[in-house]
């Protein structure tokens, strides 16, 4: 693949998951958090099996590709989406997107957790990352948190599960496990909907819900998630990353269209301040990996 061809993919794919989330807002005005993830992680589980046959990389999963599966889709897609999903619900599309993508503001922490070399520049970092999510909540306002909280356990989850993707081995390429993932995740969270009286039908079943579902599930979800790995295997992992930073930025734009979200003085200072925050991030891991290959 061209590296063009690359770059325009990068850009729908930043098209397709910026629109998913106030799609998703709306969505969820049908039905509850834990009724729509359940839908969509069936929409996304159908396309991948579809997308990795057509792709010849449908595969039956080895015992040694249990651990990955797990790991990765429990931590990077099960609790990720399913807590983003109840943020969501109560907090607007472009800072609920905003805070879950400080995914790489809580790498800081769990890697000096595990015991790896951080800098003083990653602690800086970390703290303006920081600065720019309580300036996002706002709290001295006093209102309910629980779904900013939500929102920023995803991103932790996510975090959780880069990590996991990083350092534990791979001996199948992720598409061929993204759609044993997803189905071991779409069935937790129907297990987890069972117990919780959820009922699996949703109440309303309008072409508009519908619409979303297919949205924000099979194309926002396993086609977005099949583009990233093409992606990913053209572009330096910097210009994916700085990619990606436009993503809760094209959420934010689309549901000022969509959904009247109001943008405040406030708002757009956190924008910066975590949007500079996950920059710097890039840059300092460009650095440590070019230090890497310097010293190996």
């Amino acid at each position: 693949m061209k590296r063009a061809t690359s770059v325009v993919l990068l850009i729908l794919m930043i098209l397709m998951w910026g629109l998913s989330w106030p799609v998703a807002k709306i969505g969820l005005s049908y039905t509850s958090p834990t009724n729509y993830i359940e839908w969509r992680f069936v929409f996304a589980t159908v396309m991948m099996f579809l997308v990795a046959w057509v792709s010849k990389n449908l595969v039956i999963p080895r015992k040694k590709d249990l651990m990955i599966i797990a790991t990765v889709g429990i931590f990077q897609m099960g609790l990720m989406m399913n807590l983003s999903t109840f943020g969501l619900s109560l907090v607007p599309a472009g800072k609920a997107t905003f805070l879950t993508f400080t995914t790489s503001l809580w790498l800081v922490p769990l890697t000096a957790f595990l015991d790896r070399k951080i800098i003083a520049f990653d602690v800086l970092t970390f703290c303006i990352g920081l600065l720019g999510v309580v300036l996002l909540v706002e709290p001295w306002k006093g209102e309910p948190i629980i779904g900013y909280v939500s929102l920023l356990a995803a991103a932790v989850s996510w975090s959780v599960g880069i990590l996991c993707a990083r350092h534990l081995t791979w001996h199948r390429p992720l598409i061929q496990l993204l759609p044993w993932q997803l189905l071991l995740v779409t069935s937790l969270t129907f297990i987890i909907g069972f117990l919780n009286g959820t009922p699996i039908i949703p109440q309303h079943l309008d072409p508009i819900f519908i619409g979303t579902l297919v949205y924000t599930g099979s194309i926002a979800i396993a086609l977005g998630y099949w583009i990233m790995i093409l992606v990913s295997k053209n572009l330096s992992p910097a210009i994916t990353s700085t990619g990606l930073i436009c993503v809760p930025i094209t959420s934010l734009l689309l549901s000022t269209f969509i959904t009247g979200e109001k943008i405040t003085f406030l708002f757009l200072v956190s924008v910066i301040l975590i949007t500079g925050s996950t920059l710097m991030h890039i840059y300092v891991e460009k650095i440590k990996s070019r230090n890497r290959d310097e010293i190996i």
